[in-house]
């Protein structure tokens, strides 16, 4: 009997489905396996959470695809902060895990200490017997911002704003 023939040999299947003559049994199955009935809501929650992986999934392979592209390498270069391309202040934070000191790093290479003692994220005074500091350099604390959010996604503005004053009042304490 050749592979043809057997092809066409009753019970066999190219699918893995034998024919009982009573219906059609699967090879893959564990006879042991109790098949039951599912719900049509829990079969939409199946599709559901089905169209979510397919979803996830197309994200993934489009991030998998963009891998290492950078949007605007020679305008991001050409312009300097304090001495530093945007790409270098990056770079000096990229594995930093503890956003405080990641806000010191940059902080520190944007700005002296010096400014950074007489110059407010707020612009108010921080009691009623200072009058208050002008504030830091709008265009400078956006980078800092955005490279920061970049690094920390989820970090908020008022965590930020608490990382750069806790940041000044350690320059501070390393002054007196």
């Amino acid at each position: 009997m050749t592979p043809e023939d057997s092809s066409q040999s009753p019970g066999y299947s190219k699918t893995g489905l034998k024919n009982t003559g009573k219906g059609f049994e699967s090879d893959l199955e564990d006879p042991d396996h109790e098949r039951r009935f599912v719900t049509a809501k829990e079969f939409q929650a199946m599709e559901k959470e089905l169209e979510d992986v397919k979803e996830e999934l197309k994200c993934l392979k489009w991030k998998v695809r963009h891998i290492g592209e950078t949007v605007q390498p020679l305008a991001e270069d050409s312009k300097r902060y304090n001495g530093y391309t945007l790409t270098e202040l990056k770079a000096m934070v990229q594995f930093e895990d503890d956003p405080y000191k990641a806000a010191h790093k940059i902080l520190t290479a944007l700005f002296s200490d010096v400014y950074l003692l007489q110059h407010s994220v707020t612009e108010q005074a921080c009691n009623s017997r200072s009058l208050p500091k002008p504030k830091i350099d709008p265009e400078l604390y956006t980078v800092y911002c955005d490279i920061l959010k970049s690094i920390f996604p989820g970090i908020s503005s008022q965590t930020l704003r608490e990382e750069t004053q806790h940041v000044q009042k350690s320059i501070q304490k390393e002054v007196q």
